[in-house]
């Protein structure tokens, strides 16, 4: 599997690659570039904190007729949809006192996309597996007030 992402300067080299391909839009995302980039990946993953749950499905859709039928879709505290061919499975985020949010989404796409590449579990298992993942990440202290320096 390989990451790309919309912060990467790597699209130019998306149809090089020959292995499976995830592309993480964060929230940077344009219907432009959704066009440009989405029927060269296999997973397109976009952050939708604070985005109605029919603005995500819409957009899950445009991703769709671009031409990538899997995507995920984080949704910070109201947890996360994966789109796939044709089906949508919602799932709430478990409710902890978190100590620091930073890389929860990161975490989230990392540990559901091995198990998306595996094909070891069905998609609600993965899903579950990738937020309790994320939800140990925002448990732990990390870079929001304790950066290190270097």
């Amino acid at each position: 599997m390989a990451h790309f992402n919309i912060n990467g300067s790597a699209d130019e080299y998306l149809d090089l690659v020959k292995i499976p391909k995830v592309y993480d839009f964060s929230d940077l995302f344009t219907d432009e570039v959704i066009a440009q980039v989405a029927d060269k990946v296999d997973l397109a993953c976009f952050s939708c904190g604070g985005m109605s749950k029919g603005d995500v499905e819409s957009l899950c859709h445009f991703v769709e007729k671009a031409g990538c039928d899997s995507v995920l879709c984080t949704l910070g505290s109201q947890g996360s949809v994966v789109y796939s061919n044709g089906l949508f499975y919602w799932q709430d985020a478990v409710r902890v006192k978190a100590v620091d949010t930073m890389g929860a989404g990161d975490a989230f796409i990392t540990a559901f996309s091995i198990e998306w590449v595996q094909k070891t579990h069905s998609i609600e298992e993965s899903m579950i597996k990738a937020r309790d993942f994320a939800t140990e990440q925002v448990m732990t202290n990390g870079s929001f007030g304790f950066g290190r320096s270097f």
